[in-house]
């Protein structure tokens, strides 16, 4: 008798310890202060991805060309990166921010990538276009880490952000990439 008692007994316990009592549910991930707060920030993102998405519609870059070109100061080459913008979206748009990804040819990973904030001299107005030259600083990252010049290298670049005169920033899509969003994801327990 005392058998049959037991069984129910921890087959209870177990319902009591799963969420919602149901056996076999999924437990919700117990997460750190910090996640906690990387949860927090990645959700505020994301509304505001939502928020801004028709406001920023029609903001692209058209082209990014990776070259390398002499330094105006040195003589020695550098490398930088020409964008073609266009602006179809109704803003103002004084200041830009993008993320650019560099790889080489062939390669399946970009071998830098970084997230660029550049003003733009006088604005780019509704139905706009513009060409912005992208250079690094010699001791940052990405000229350290540049490949010779004789090698292809492909420029990847996104905007993720735009501000305007009044100060606004509004958030493009491209803000929440493929990695934020999976982390988004994986923090509210939707994948593993």
């Amino acid at each position: 008798m005392r058998l049959p008692l037991a069984a129910c007994l921890l087959a209870l316990a177990v319902a009591a310890c799963t969420p919602g009592g149901s056996p076999g549910e999924a437990a919700a991930p117990v997460l750190t202060a910090a996640e906690q707060a990387e949860l927090a920030g990645l959700e505020a993102l994301a509304a505001q991805v939502e928020a801004d998405r028709g406001v920023v519609a029609g903001f692209e870059v058209l082209q990014a060309r990776y070259a390398f070109e002499p330094d105006p100061r040195t003589g020695n080459l550098q490398p930088a990166v020409h964008l073609a913008l266009a602006n179809g979206s109704g803003l103002v748009v004084v200041k830009l921010s993008v993320q650019a990804s560099f790889s080489r040819v062939g390669e399946p990973g970009p071998w830098h990538s970084q997230e660029f904030h550049m003003p733009l001299a006088g604005g780019l107005a509704p139905g706009g276009g513009t060409a912005v030259r992208m250079i690094p600083a010699s001791d940052s990252d990405w000229a350290l880490k540049a490949p010779p010049a004789e090698v292809e290298v492909l420029a990847r670049v996104v905007p993720i952000a735009l501000e305007t005169a009044d100060g606004r920033r509004l958030v493009t899509p491209h803000a929440l990439g493929p990695d934020k969003q999976a982390r988004l994801e994986q923090l509210r327990g939707d994948r593993p």
